[in-house]
C-alpha cells in the first residue's frame, strides 16, 4: 500500500520542541530506537495521543493505523525540520533468500541479496551504503498527479526479516542531507537478539480437552449436573450437585481421584471435589442403575489462584539473586522470579508499556543506585519517587541507564524485568 502525506511540516517545530527524549523498544520486531530532542515518535500505541498532530499532517488516526498495518510500519520519526521517516519490518520470504543477519552473510550471499533488489525493477539506484556496509540503499520515485515523490530507503536483514528506514521526499530528488539524516537514524537503532518474552503466570489456566460425551440410548439413566453454574473457581474444593435416578450410585473419576456417592430417594446428589493445583481437570460422572442403561457425563472445572495464593506461589519459586549477577548476565534469568525493593527514578516506554527505572540499592549515604527497568501495566499507579517492593520476572532484555544511577558513573545497559506485582510493603 503506497502512502504519501503531502503536508506543511513546518508546523511541527513548536509541537516537537517540548517532546521528552525516550527509548522505544519493539522486542517482537527485534529493535529499539533512541528518540532525540526535537523529534516526535509515532507508534501504533500512541496514535490516539497524537491525534492533533496527525490531523495537522493532513490525515487521520484510522488512516495512519491502516497504513501501518498494510506496510508493516512499526514506528515513524518526525523531526522539527519536517523530515518524516518510517521504520518497517517485513518477512524475507523470497525463494533462496539468506536467513538470519546481514552481518552473518558471506560476500557471495550479500551479492545475491543485492541482485534481488536491483533485478526487481523497483529502484532507480541500488547498492550497499558507503558508510553503513550492512545496509542496502535504494532510491525510487513515482508521480502522484503532477507531483514527483521520491522514496529513499535503507534496509538490513535482521532475524530473518527486512528492517527498513523509508524517507518520503516530495517534489525533489534525495540529497546528501537526506542520506545523512537516515544514517543518523540508523545509528539510533539497536538491534535486539531473539529473546523469549516470559509473562509471569503462577496461576496457569491449562487447556483441558474433555472426551466426547457418549451417545445415550432411549433407556439411558437420568444424569444432570445442576451446580456449579460457574466452572471456574478459587480455593481447592468445590461442590458438584445434580439429579439422577432415585437411590442410584454416582461414580466420579478423574486422572487424580476415584470416588462414589449415593443419590437420595428423589435422585439428588452432591459430591465434593478437590483440585490441588491451579489449572483445569476433567471429572467423569457415571451411573448404571438396574433396568436403565449406563449414562456418563463429563464436567471440566478450572481452579484459579487468588491474589494471595499467586503471591505465595511467586515467593515459593523466586530465585535468590544478587544485583551484580543479574547485571552481568540478564539472559541467565529469563523467566525467573525474583524480588527487589527500590525507588522509582524515571520512566520510559517499552512498545507501548510504561517502564519504570528503579534503583534497588540504597547505601548509608541515602543515594539510590543499581538500576533495573520494571515493565508495568498501563493502569498501574506508580509514580516517580515511590519506594516499592517489585515482584519481577526476568526478560533478558536490557536498556541503557544513565551513569548517575551506577557506581561506575558510566552509562550502562541494565536488565529489564516484567513487574508481576508491586507493593509499598516490604
Amino acid at each position: 500500500m503506497k502512502r504519501v502525506w503531502i503536508v506543511l511540516l513546518a508546523m511541527l517545530t513548536v509541537l516537537s520542541s517540548a517532546v521528552a527524549q525516550s527509548i522505544y523498544v519493539f522486542p517482537n520486531d527485534g529493535f529499539r530506537y533512541q528518540q532525540t530532542e526535537g523529534e516526535t515518535v509515532l507508534t501504533r500505541t500512541n496514535l490516539e495521543t497524537n491525534k492533533d498532530l496527525i490531523a495537522q499532517l493532513g490525515t487521520t488516526v484510522d488512516a495512519v493505523r491502516a497504513s501501518y498495518d498494510a506496510s508493516g510500519i512499526v514506528m515513524e520519526a518526525i523531526t522539527d525540520q519536517g523530515s518524516q521517516v518510517a521504520i518497517s519490518v517485513s518477512p524475507a520470504t523470497q525463494e533462496n533468500m539468506p536467513a538470519g543477519e546481514m552481518t552473518e552473510l558471506s560476500s557471495d550471499e550479500k551479492d545475491m541479496l543485492l541482485s534481488r533488489f536491483s533485478e526487481s525493477g523497483l529502484y532507480q539506484d541500488c547498492g550497499y551504503a558507503e558508510t553503513l556496509p550492512d545496509w542496502i540503499r535504494t532510491v525510487s520515485s513515482a508521480m502522484y498527479g503532477s507531483m514527483p515523490v521520491w522514496q529513499l530507503r535503507y534496509t538490513t536483514l535482521h532475524l530473518g526479516s527486512f528492517l527498513t528506514l523509508n524517507s518520503t521526499i516530495v517534489g525533489r530528488e534525495p540529497t546528501a542531507e537526506d542520506d545523512r539524516l537516515l544514517v543518523e537514524m540508523v545509528m539510533k537503532i539497536k538491534l535486539l537478539s531473539p529473546l523469549p518474552r516470559t509473562e509471569a503466570s503462577p496461576s496457569p489456566e491449562l487447556a483441558a480437552t474433555p472426551s466426547p460425551q457418549p451417545v445415550q440410548s432411549e433407556n439411558a439413566a437420568k444424569l444432570m449436573i445442576t451446580e456449579p453454574e460457574e466452572r471456574t473457581f478459587t480455593g481447592s474444593r468445590i461442590m458438584v450437585r445434580g439429579i439422577t435416578e432415585p437411590n442410584a450410585t454416582v461414580f466420579v473419576t478423574s486422572d487424580n481421584m476415584h470416588s462414589s456417592v449415593k443419590a437420595n430417594k428423589n435422585g439428588a446428589f452432591s459430591v465434593p471435589l478437590t483440585i490441588e493445583k491451579a489449572g483445569s481437570e476433567v471429572f467423569r460422572l457415571r451411573v448404571n442403575p438396574k433396568e436403565k442403561d449406563e449414562t456418563i457425563v463429563e464436567i471440566t472445572l478450572t481452579r484459579v489462584l487468588t491474589e494471595r495464593e499467586q503471591l505465595a506461589a511467586f515467593k515459593a519459586t523466586q530465585a535468590q539473586i544478587r544485583y551484580e549477577d543479574l547485571l552481568l548476565d540478564p539472559t541467565a534469568f529469563i523467566g525467573k522470579n525474583f524480588i527487589f525493593r527500590g525507588k522509582v527514578m524515571d520512566f520510559t516506554d517499552l512498545d507501548g508499556q510504561p517502564c519504570a527505572l528503579v534503583c534497588v540499592s540504597n547505601p548509608q549515604t541515602g543515594i539510590w543506585k543499581d538500576p533495573i527497568y520494571a515493565i508495568l501495566k498501563v493502569n498501574d499507579d506508580v509514580n516517580t519517587g515511590d519506594v516499592l517492593t517489585f515482584y519481577l520476572v526476568g526478560t533478558g532484555i536490557t536498556l541503557p541507564a544513565s551513569g548517575e544511577y551506577l557506581e561506575s558513573g558510566v552509562e550502562t545497559e541494565v536488565p529489564v524485568a516484567s513487574a508481576f506485582y508491586y507493593t509499598a510493603n516490604r
